[in-house]
């Protein structure tokens, strides 16, 4: 993508963006996807493994499986219950598709369902997602599944040192394998204008969440959205990109309740 994009519903506005990393010669293996259905909303940004086969592959299957279900109407009018059992169910179908690939194919998947102003997120691997109110308090933030984030959520060590270290690109848990699980966040209710940032670790491994939250919490969507690509097309400039701790493709939905 060139430039990001916005989108309305009557509850939420929406941004997003994909960019390769820099000279990079295959392509993009992020994938990114939305429904957005009045008070209802779902988000998922998924990262193809790098030095596994085909990432670009596992990625889509694993957000195509996602919107497919919740473009159906009978889905969308689910109640919260069974909404969130729709989920779970629409990611393991995503597992089976990316294991039917038969070809190596690994990705990681970071999803929220929203439903009636309750988020619930779903994490799989390293990509991410948080949730901050207008005035920058962090309401939630999902833990990578990496040794990193782990000792980052156990406070073992900083968000800047995890960005750093040797290990910050092992990922523990991804989809593919035959141990995948789905860790599941705790229901976050969502206040006016709270904003919802879900990124592919292009974006978590280079700003911490302080900074991230300082950009998203209270400007108008199109100022937050030319901000983070700005941060991102940091990763073309050759000079940049020297003060970054990675360069990687780069995919980031933001949401914000009206």
């Amino acid at each position: 993508m060139e430039t990001f994009e916005i989108l309305e519903s009557s509850c939420f506005q929406l941004g997003f963006y994909s960019q390769k990393a820099p000279e990079k010669t295959g392509p993009n293996e992020d994938s990114l996807g939305f429904v957005l259905h009045r008070n209802k909303a779902i988000l998922v940004v998924a990262d193809g493994v790098g030095g596994a086969p085909k990432g670009e592959e596992a990625s889509q299957a694993a957000v195509s499986s996602l919107v497919k279900t919740f473009s159906k109407e009978e889905n969308l009018a689910a109640d919260e219950h069974e909404f969130r059992h729709l989920m779970i169910d629409a990611i393991e179908k995503a597992q089976e598709n990316i294991v039917k690939l038969n070809n190596g194919a690994r990705s990681t998947l970071t999803a929220c369902g929203i439903h009636n102003g309750n988020l619930r997120s779903y994490q799989i691997g390293d990509s991410s997602l948080l949730v901050c109110g207008q005035k920058g308090l962090l309401k939630y933030k999902a833990t990578e599944h990496s040794p990193t984030g782990f000792a980052v959520e156990a406070g073992l060590m900083t968000e800047l040192e995890a960005m750093s270290h040797p290990d910050r690109n092992i990922v523990s848990n991804v989809m593919g394998e035959d141990d995948m699980h789905i860790g599941i966040g705790p229901e976050i209710e969502l206040a006016e204008f709270d904003t919802i940032l879900v990124a592919s670790d292009g974006l978590f491994d280079n700003y911490t969440t302080d900074e991230l939250i300082e950009i998203i919490r209270k400007e108008s969507l199109q100022e937050v959205m030319q901000q983070l690509v700005t941060l991102g097309k940091q990763m073309l400039d050759p000079e940049a990109r020297k003060k970054l701790h990675k360069t990687d493709d780069l995919s980031f939905i933001v949401c914000r309740r009206k």
